[in-house]
């Protein structure tokens, strides 16, 4: 018996000095196709309406923030940049549907997920003297890709994002959602806000790239379909903290033995 409780410790020690679970958020999104634009770049044809236009989709992502790697910062022309990265493809759970179609948002070997928080520079004067500026802003984005030596040879990329509100005007007069500083953990996305009076609904977009790889591999055509967001729904999981688990594992362990001893008695 003694044996058995000191295993019982000695488990519960070990998954209260494991790290902490993060909580897996799910969105789920419906609406309808807004367009479809084709492009062919060997003959030039473009083609603007070349989907199912007004076409209901739903789609749902449970993302597993646990499954990111570091933060990795950088510069963009009108924001500072904090992305996740991560080569997992369970980081990511999706599925997503066209008029009740399944589209296969992992048709490749090689899957990426990032997530990108944007914090904004304010007003930015460009070289030509006109200004122009960049709201906070955060966004999803799944790529799919087939790499080979001579080049990619196919690719999918399916990407959400979110736009905070401000004034063109007065740029700092608006909320602001990130504050670098302390940086930005990744399980924020189960608390960050959605929507927004100037960014309306959240972007949603599917693209495809073609390739011929007779030598080396050149984009041949693109589509790109933008959606029409009617609702977006989040939430949150809870995740048992290692110190819950330990103190459960123990009362199990508890709870079994006082059975043995009435057994026994």
């Amino acid at each position: 018996m003694k044996t058995l409780w000191k295993n019982v410790l000695v488990a519960a020690a070990i998954v209260s000095a494991a790290p902490a679970s993060a909580i897996p958020v799910t969105f789920d999104f419906t609406g309808t196709v807004q367009s479809t634009y084709y492009v062919d770049f060997v003959t030039g044809e473009q083609v603007n309406d070349a989907g199912p236009t007004g076409a209901a989709f739903s789609a749902q992502f449970i993302i597993d923030t646990d499954l990111f790697g570091p933060p990795e910062s950088s510069e963009a022309e009108f924001s500072d940049l904090i992305t996740y990265s991560s080569l997992l493809g369970s980081a990511v759970s999706s599925s997503f549907l066209i008029n009740g179609a399944s589209v296969n948002l992992s048709p490749f070997s090689t899957n990426t997920a990032t997530v990108t928080f944007g914090n904004s520079r304010g007003v930015v004067e460009l070289e030509d003297g006109t200004k122009a500026i960049s709201p906070d802003q955060w966004n999803v984005n799944l790529v799919s890709e087939e790499l080979t030596p001579i080049g990619r040879t196919g690719y999918r990329s399916l990407s959400f994002g979110f736009v905070a509100d401000f004034d063109a005007s007065d740029p700092t007069g608006g909320p602001g959602w990130f504050d670098f500083s302390p940086g930005i953990d990744l399980d924020s996305i189960a608390t960050l806000p959605m929507l927004s009076t100037y960014g309306g609904p959240p972007s949603l977009f599917l693209t495809d790239r073609r390739y011929s790889c007779a030598e080396r591999c050149l984009t041949t055509d693109l589509t790109l379909t933008a959606f029409t967001v009617a609702t977006v729904t989040r939430s949150a999981t809870s995740v048992p903290e290692p110190g819950t688990l330990s103190l459960f594992a123990v009362g199990l362990a508890g709870a079994w033995f006082m059975r043995r001893r009435v057994v026994r008695a």
